[in-house]
């Protein structure tokens, strides 16, 4: 049938204390699996009693977008649409930033440090 109350309770509790959080975090506080906060929550998003309010990137799995929930009713923020693949390539250039800049460098024709060369890294 659902959740017993006392769980949706103390999501609400902590909701009320910490103000809007996603589902891993409210799991964290109340020491609960998250399947058991994720099972309130929804209950709770199908009657309106929250909504969501914004999304953060999870990065449990592959960076996926989370819903934060807040209090009350209100009109759900719908997720942010993004390429997955221009997040990914904007990733590899953040990590791999200085090698990149040497290898373009290097090709230019500009100052080339023959020691990084010869490591492999420029």
């Amino acid at each position: 049938m659902g959740q017993p109350p006392t769980t949706r309770l103390a999501v609400f509790e902590v909701l009320k204390e910490h103000g809007p959080l996603h589902t891993a975090a409210i799991a964290e506080i109340l020491g609960m699996d998250q399947r058991s906060v994720n099972s309130s929550i929804r209950i709770a998003h199908q009657r309106k009693l929250l909504h969501i309010s914004g999304w953060k990137r999870s990065f449990g799995t592959k960076g996926r977008w989370g819903a934060i929930y807040s209090m009350g009713p209100g009109q759900d923020r719908k997720p942010p649409q993004v390429d997955p693949h221009k997040q990914a390539n904007e990733r590899y250039r953040e990590k791999h930033r200085e090698i990149l800049r040497r290898r373009t460098n290097a090709r230019r024709g500009r100052n080339v440090d023959h020691w990084l060369q010869l490591l492999g890294a420029a």
